[in-house]
């Protein structure tokens, strides 16, 4: 699901523990693209809301 996204810039977060990774990126380098920690989620790409796909995360986001 997460091929369907874009990143709208270069920037990422280091997340120092691997147990709140949620997806993995590979741009180059490796890095968490989409986080959690306890009831907190985070993504680094841009979830597109006029795509059905980001419609999808948005909705599972408002269902937590």
């Amino acid at each position: 699901m997460f091929n369907d996204h874009y990143f709208l810039h270069s920037y990422y977060f280091h997340c120092h523990h691997s147990e709140d990774f949620l997806a993995v990126s590979d741009y180059g380098i490796e890095f968490a693209s989409a986080v959690h920690h306890q009831n907190k989620f985070g993504v680094q790409f841009h979830p597109e809301k006029s795509h059905h796909f980001g419609e999808i995360l948005l909705h599972n986001f408002a269902k937590l």
